[in-house]
């Protein structure tokens, strides 16, 4: 079989499987009386081992082999859900990660003998590599009858077929799968299964299943050499997925070719706003509402909820915490909300960084946290929300929190603020300190902190996407790091404004509000202009002037105009000449021709074909 024709999507199928697995073995460490995780792992674990030995990488498929065999033992209450096997399985999804890492650069799956050694002894099985050939299968026909007082006929039916598939393939059912499932039966219903366990064992976990009367199991005599071939669904309907897999590239390209549209859109909007023309202005409406239905759809292929990569972290944060002999449980909420492929790819270093920082420097050991009256496992919570045209992510804990007067006194300590800058700062101020290049609390590096290069990175990366990142803390009671970001890069709404006879596009998530101020409001202060905002002395930038160009500060505020904007925590007035509107614009990249420029986030391209530079707020000077 040629191998690379299938590489890509065996990689990404089989990184699913184990993201799956490990979600699964979290859930069971936590409750392990709970079979339907073993059920999971054992299915998943299945699927991998079946996939691997359809490639033909035997040492794969031979660990998850033996991996499933232990997991089997568990599910027949034969062995208990221990530590032991907890971190045993964990070795193992770490080596068939390690696996997967190596076939897809083009290498061989290495050998894991030792682990396959440590599960045959857990299970109490013949040491050594076991064959990756599962035992012959038998095909049985399962009668189930459903208790008198069963409600919910359909429901229970589908928890039948549920567990079946766990342990093997169905392949007929009498009434259909569709039938049941509109329960269109009395109180029984036949399923033909192919399974390798005993036909007992098939009775024992369908009459297992709440409102079950009874189960009969028969085997089917199957002629030999023949081979039995599926002709039902796996599921019932109603929990079938319809999707379909393409390549990100194509997808790419259809959001760059939809932007080029919006931009077309814009200059025959632009050329219908001269002499009257009826008919070109009910086509141009007609192309606005296409091209915006359009854009919708294609934008909508490029979301993705966030719980892909929040999926990433319980593993990741157990791990973090056992190795700091602590305690947490991981709270995930939010996960369905959706959020640009291109921004979530970005934001995943930033967040597992706030999730390390909170198990690392939020969260107590147990024996501080029992004496300060708290439960012995913290509390980590990581939440999306939509607010507008943002996802607001929250990374909180219930640790120590930040001390306001310790961070002053070690950013005095450092050179980072002077004595009497420190008397002035608010809270928001004093916390956003930990962002500083260089700043840490942490007496000596280590794995996990202590470098000060974490949390400056996190916020650049953020701020980079054009979000915002805000801490909040109580000493005590805990941190809360919130992150606000943009729904999408592609395509923004921009608020047009013009300086030096030039125009502008300024991204709508960083202003706050907009103004015409008279002079009077704006005061000196040494050497910088500045204006009082809802009890806030707001600085103020002249675009023209961060612009290069030919500034005239001896023009009368009255007419000029002020948007006051967000960078970070700090808030600036930015001076403007005319306020254009708002504008729905494509933002394309500048870095390839001209490279980083301070100011300037990208180029866009204006209703009559002219261009418009895009501010980028975060290095606007």
């Amino acid at each position: 079989m040629k191998k690379s024709a299938y590489l890509k999507a065996f990689v990404a199928e089989a990184g699913e499987l184990l993201q799956s697995l490990n979600d699964s073995l979290i859930s069971l460490e936590k409750e392990p009386e709970d079979l339907k995780y073993i059920e999971e792992i054992f299915r998943a674990a299945h699927s991998l081992k079946g996939m691997a030995a359809t490639m033909e990488y035997r040492n794969m498929a031979g660990l998850t082999h033996q991996m499933e065999s232990v997991l089997d033992l568990v599910r027949q209450r034969q062995r208990p859900v221990t530590e032991e096997l907890v971190e045993i399985v964990f070795e193992c999804l770490d080596a068939l990660a390690e696996m997967m890492d190596a076939v897809s650069a083009g290498r061989t799956d290495d050998e894991a003998g030792g682990l396959i050694d440590k599960l045959a002894r857990f299970g109490n099985a013949p040491a050594g590599q076991p064959s990756i050939s599962s035992p012959r299968s038998k095909l049985y026909k399962v009668t189930v009858t459903l208790a008198k007082n069963c409600v919910l006929k359909s429901v229970r039916a589908y928890m039948v077929v549920k567990r079946l598939n766990h342990i093997g393939r169905i392949h007929k059912a009498n009434p259909s799968l569709e039938d049941i499932e509109d329960e269109k039966f009395d109180r029984r219903f036949e399923l033909e299964l192919s399974s390798s366990i005993s036909a007992e064992k098939v009775k024992i976990d369908v009459e297992g299943i709440g409102e079950v009367d009874s189960a009969e199991v028969v085997e089917i005599t199957v002629p030999d050499g023949a081979e039995v071939k599926a002709n039902a669904k796996h599921l019932i309907s109603a929990t079938e997925s319809h999707t379909v897999r393409i390549n990100i590239v194509h997808l790419d390209n259809l959001v760059n070719l939809v932007g080029e549209l919006v931009i077309l859109r814009s200059r025959l909007e632009k050329i219908s706003a001269g002499p009257e023309n009826v008919e070109l202005d009910e086509v141009v409406q007609d192309l606005r509402h296409l091209t915006g239905d359009l854009q919708y759809e294609v934008m909508r292929t490029r979301m993705v909820p966030v719980g892909n990569i929040f999926s990433r972290f319980p593993r990741m944060v157990r791990d973090t915490a056992k190795e700091l002999g602590k305690k947490v449980d991981l709270e995930l909420g939010g996960s369905d909300i959706e959020l640009d492929r291109t921004v979530l790819d970005e934001i995943g270093d930033p967040i597992v960084h706030l999730l390390r920082n909170a198990v690392g420097h939020g969260i107590e050991v147990p024996a501080e946290r029992v004496a300060a009256g708290k439960p012995e496992f913290g509390v980590i919570k990581l939440c999306a929300s939509r607010e507008k045209d943002a996802v607001i992510i929250e990374i909180s804990d219930d640790g120590s929190g930040l001390d306001p007067e310790k961070l002053k006194q070690k950013a005095v300590d450092m050179g980072l603020i002077s004595p009497e800058q420190a008397k002035n700062l608010r809270d928001e101020e004093i916390f956003s300190l930990i962002c500083r290049p260089g700043f840490t609390t942490a007496g000596v590096a280590g794995t996990l902190s202590g470098r000060g290069v974490g949390m400056d990175a996190a916020k650049g990366k953020v701020e980079a996407l054009g979000g915002v990142l805000t801490i909040s803390s109580e000493v005590g009671r805990g941190t809360k790091f919130t992150l606000e970001l943009p729904l999408t890069l592609a395509i923004i709404q921009a608020l047009m404004v013009s300086a030096a006879g030039r125009t502008y596009a300024l991204p709508m998530g960083n202003v706050v509000e907009v103004s015409a101020v008279g002079g009077q409001e704006v005061k000196q202060v040494k050497d910088e202009q500045v204006m009082v905002v809802h009890d806030k002395i707001v600085p103020l930038v002249w675009l023209a002037e961060t612009m290069g160009l030919a500034g005239d500060r001896r023009r009368r505020m009255s007419d000029c105009q002020v948007a006051i904007i967000r960078r970070g925590q700090e808030m600036r007035g930015l001076v403007v000449e005319e306020l254009l509107g708002r504008s729905e614009i494509v933002v394309k990249p500048l870095e390839k021709f001209f490279g980083s420029q301070p100011g300037i986030g990208g180029v866009t391209i204006l209703g009559d074909g002219r261009l418009a530079l895009v501010i980028d707020v975060r290095t606007l000077n």
